[in-house]
């Protein structure tokens, strides 16, 4: 919720990489300190942390998510279907694979 209330603010990408970069020290009052930090305008922060339209936001990913079977983060999907080794060389077999099939198969 915090990273959509400081995209109100158009810092969501800064907060983001701040935590991201904070990832193993992350409590509420990590998250507020890196709020100040941005220079966010603490109190309409906090309201849009509350905020039911980012609440339904998250919802709808976190459904959109169990509905293609996204078991945790990072999961990377090439074309629908989930890769289980994610290794940067398979990826590129996969994708080229992919890539390939539709060229094989596009109407001509």
């Amino acid at each position: 919720m915090g990273a959509l209330a400081a995209r109100s603010q158009g810092k969501f990408w800064e907060f983001h990489h701040a935590l991201l970069k904070n990832y193993s020290a992350l409590n509420e009052a990590k998250i507020l300190s890196i709020a100040k930090e941005l220079g966010l305008d603490m109190a309409r922060y906090k309201n849009d942390r509350k905020s039911p339209a980012n609440r339904a936001l998250i919802e709808a990913d976190l459904k959109d998510a169990s509905q293609i079977g996204v078991r945790g983060t990072p999961s990377v999907f090439v074309n629908g279907k989930r890769v289980k080794n994610r290794y940067l060389g398979n990826l590129i077999g996969i994708v080229a694979s992919e890539l390939q099939s539709r060229e094989t198969h596009a109407p001509k």
